[in-house]
């Protein structure tokens, strides 16, 4: 994947997430773990 592509639609390249990694990570993986978990409300 070419850096400076977003694969998706949210728009967020591979190289936002590299550059922005330490300012993410601790959101990110929260979110992962309450979706694991069925702990968060994705309806509102």
């Amino acid at each position: 994947m070419e850096h400076n592509k977003a694969p998706g639609l949210d728009g967020f390249s591979a190289e936002f997430y590299q550059c922005f990694w330490d300012v993410i990570k601790a959101d990110l993986v929260q979110l992962f773990n309450q979706l694991h978990s069925e702990d968060l409300d994705i309806a509102r």
